[in-house]
């Protein structure tokens, strides 16, 4: 068994967990449920840029989709079409953000750290957006990783609150269902953002 440091949280298996759900809805290569789609739009910014939530065949069509970026939320899906230039992509492995994304440290991450680490996804996604792009964030099924990565985006494009950003991302894409330590990252989010002020 891995030791993992003094404050970190043992990992679920988020790709176990993936794969049980996309059994339990038919999409293991059994009779497809017509309520789940391999992507959702949980975004659309003035400009008209937008923010979806996949599961891994968005990301293996993710050019064929349409996407600009593809914020990859695991720790075991490669970039499936790296090779492409016309694709950008920004690694984050929303799992380990107690460590912020460093699956060999040695002790918890500084709170300092994990602002960063959350912060340097954030700028990825923002910067798409100011370019007029079409960002994939996406895991094995788009509901436990990727779905917690759009909640942490709509509470920063937004500026709601977790509770609020789950249940809107869930309006928007119904499988969406931050589990284990995931929640743990809005709620830690959630306490980074600055107050807004009142006047």
């Amino acid at each position: 068994m891995e030791e993992l440091p003094a404050g970190v949280a043992a990992r679920h298996d988020y790709s176990e967990e993936g794969r049980r759900l996309l059994a339990s809805i038919g999409q293991d290569g059994a009779a497809a449920s017509s309520s789940y789609n391999d992507h959702d739009i949980i975004w659309r910014d003035p400009s008209g840029a937008t923010i979806s939530i996949g599961n891994a065949d968005a990301a293996h069509n993710a050019r064929a989709e349409g996407f600009t970026h593809v914020v990859n939320c695991t720790d075991d899906l490669p970039n499936y079409c790296e090779g492409d230039a016309s694709l950008k992509y920004f690694k984050f492995d929303v799992a380990m953000w107690q460590s912020a994304g460093d699956a060999c440290a040695e002790r918890p991450a500084s709170a300092a750290e994990m602002s960063a680490f959350v912060q340097n996804m954030l700028d990825f996604v923002d910067g798409a957006l100011a370019a007029g792009g079409a960002v994939l964030v996406h895991c094995l099924a788009g509901a436990h990783r990727a779905g917690t990565t759009g909640c942490l985006l709509l509470m920063h494009k937004g500026g709601l609150g977790a509770s609020d950003a789950i249940m809107a991302a869930k309006r928007l894409r119904p499988i969406i269902n931050p589990i284990g330590s995931l929640p743990g990252v809005l709620k830690f989010f959630a306490g980074r953002r600055p107050v807004p002020e009142t006047f």
